[in-house]
């Protein structure tokens, strides 16, 4: 979107990451007025909002099989020491 001569980005906010925001599509100028400038800046815009997306739908998936996950305090506990392993093998 051009607006006094300025390149403004304009992008739909997808409907699984809508609750987070407070408007339904964001709208910021890319202060410039080459259209070269806008079309970089509006891909780099887009990918951080892919990422951002991504990362969003990520932490909301479900994991299969997540009760079988160790915490990390459970894997150190259950770690054998090397004297502890060769006194089970030998033992």
């Amino acid at each position: 979107m051009i607006r006094e001569s300025v390149y403004y980005y304009v992008r739909h906010i997808p409907c699984d990451s809508a609750s987070i925001y407070s408007v339904t599509r964001l709208c910021f100028s890319l202060k410039t007025k080459s259209l070269k400038a806008a079309i970089r800046t509006s891909k780099s815009a887009t990918q951080h909002l892919e990422d951002y997306w991504l990362g969003l739908r990520l932490q909301n998936m479900d994991i299969p099989a997540i009760q079988v996950v160790r915490d990390s305090d459970e894997a150190n506990d259950a770690t054998l020491r090397l004297s502890e392993a060769c006194e089970l093998y030998l033992g």
